[in-house]
């Protein structure tokens, strides 16, 4: 199978770059071919686009039963409109911190206050407006709104996210998150002091039926297994409130899995607006931190026969928080 993306030296807009070139193998039809070139966009997504006219075969419009002969190229527009929003996301000059690049993906190192793709109320400043203002080479998915992007991180949570930029990539990517081969570990700032230092939460998380914003424990059949693990680095039984430093791995990808398994066990991330105790954070009179004190610090994976470790050091916000912090320990 080959895939062909058509270039142009000067693109007025990325997203225009949507015309994809397949060649089949084999004799097949071609809603079934699309399906797993694309396993990424969904069959229903696939079959309506056929239907619309959107897929062509030597210049002419097919439909979903069309035999595909080996050898025939099947060519396939994609629309630049989703249906939730008329006008695809614009690329937007925006700098991003890439902590590694290849022909195939993007680690990112996201700073706190950005949202990672356009939505209700934030069409603009996410990180899909900056990766499309960086490149127009990345892997489509049903909305074009979420184009490239295989995970997602809360808006206030800084740290490492990925994008994809072919649809393999976003494909295989997608799978290891989904079969929980990629390691993830966050830094949290919580309020109080975890007795045992280390432990695991294992109490499932489903929406919250008094406010949909929000997650929270569930036992009944609404709740999903999560499980999350943590580890005590560092304690500040001085201040007030008392604080601590964890480090956690989430095994499972639930909304808001952290912040609620950890507000559930009764430490707080520092900050948080949704499950915190607090919104700002201060010091002397100092506010030394308004936002969500959770950091994506590290992500691991296997992938290819290579190993993949991804680090984004803490943010200006957090580091000069901890570094305050320890002053007062001596002091």
């Amino acid at each position: 199978m080959e895939i062909k993306f058509p270039t142009s030296p000067k693109p007025q807009n990325p997203m225009d770059k949507k015309k994809l070139s397949f060649i089949s193998t084999q004799t097949q039809r071609a809603d079934t071919f699309l399906a797993q070139q694309l396993p990424h966009l969904s069959r229903s997504y696939l079959a309506k686009l056929i239907k619309n006219g959107h897929a062509t075969v030597q210049n002419k419009i097919i439909k979903p039963s069309y035999k595909l002969k080996p050898g025939e190229t099947l060519q396939l527009q994609l629309p630049n409109t989703s249906p939730n929003q008329s006008t695809p996301p614009s690329p937007e000059n925006i700098p991003l911190n890439i902590l590694y690049e290849d022909q195939h993906l993007l680690a990112i190192h996201k700073p706190p206050g950005m949202v990672v793709h356009p939505g209700h109320g934030n069409h603009h400043g996410t990180l899909v407006n900056a990766l499309l203002g960086y490149t127009p080479n990345l892997a489509p998915t049903d909305d074009p709104n979420k184009w490239g992007i295989v995970h997602r991180l809360d808006k206030d949570t800084s740290g490492v996210i990925l994008a994809a930029k072919t649809p393999s990539a976003h494909q295989a990517l997608s799978q290891l998150f989904q079969q929980r081969q990629i390691l993830k570990e966050y830094l949290a700032l919580c309020e109080g002091i975890p007795s045992p230092p280390t432990g695991k939460i294992s109490d499932p998380i489903g929406r919250n039926p008094r406010n949909h914003q929000k997650m929270t424990i569930r036992y009944d059949q609404k709740g999903k297994p999560s499980l999350t693990y943590y580890q005590t680095l560092e304690t500040f039984p001085h201040i007030t409130p008392k604080l601590s430093l964890l480090q956690v791995h989430p095994h499972t990808g639930r909304t808001h899995q952290i912040r609620v398994h950890l507000q559930h066990l009764g430490f707080p991330i520092l900050c948080d607006p949704l499950y915190g105790r607090r919104k700002t954070f201060s010091w002397k009179k100092q506010t030394l931190l308004s936002r969500l004190a959770l950091h994506a610090h590290r992500i691991q994976f296997q992938w290819q026969g290579k190993n993949f470790l991804f680090t984004a050091p803490l943010p200006n916000d957090l580091q000069n928080t901890l570094y305050t912090l320890r002053l007062t320990k001596k002091s």
